[in-house]
C-alpha cells in the first residue's frame, strides 16, 4: 500500500524474479507515474497497480494468498493492518512503516499475540502472522 512512484514495488519485483507484486495508491497521478515507470523497467507484467481506496481495493482481493504485506503509505489505521492480515497466508509477513504519524502504534495495531509475532522499530514494524 502506497504505491507513490513505484519505487518499492520494482524493487521488491526485481528482488523476487518469479514474484508477482499487487500495489494500491489512492493518487491518479502517482498511478499514472508508476504504470510509466513500471512500462520503462519492463515490469508491467508483474506490478499490478491498483488504483483506489486502500480498503476498498485490499477486500478485492484474495484472502491468505500473500506472502509479503509491505504499506508504506499514511499512517495505517487498525481496518488496513486487518485487512493486511486477512490477505496473508500463516507465515506471511507485514513490514508496516509510518506507525508514528498517527493516532496509533504498534502495540495498539499488531498487539494480539494470538494473530502476529510483531517487533517494533519506533516507527516500523515486522510482524508474521500466526
Amino acid at each position: 500500500m502506497g504505491t507513490a512512484l513505484g519505487y518499492s514495488a520494482l524493487w521488491l519485483a526485481h528482488g523476487a524474479p518469479n514474484a508477482q507484486v499487487d500495489t494500491i495508491e489512492s493518487d491518479p497521478e502517482h498511478v499514472r507515474i508508476a504504470r510509466q515507470h513500471c512500462i520503462d523497467y519492463q515490469m508491467s507484467n508483474r506490478v499490478h497497480i491498483h488504483h483506489g481506496d486502500a480498503l476498498t481495493v485490499l477486500d478485492g482481493l484474495d484472502p491468505n494468498a500473500y506472502d509479503l504485506g509491505f504499506f508504506d503509505g499514511l499512517a495505517p489505521t487498525p481496518q488496513l493492518v486487518s485487512g493486511l492480515y486477512q490477505r496473508l497466508r500463516t507465515g506471511g509477513v507485514l513490514v508496516c512503516a509510518n506507525l508514528t504519524l498517527g493516532p496509533h502504534n504498534a502495540d495498539d495495531l499488531l498487539a494480539d499475540p494470538d494473530a502476529w509475532l510483531a517487533h517494533s522499530f519506533g516507527e516500523t514494524a515486522i510482524a508474521v502472522k500466526r
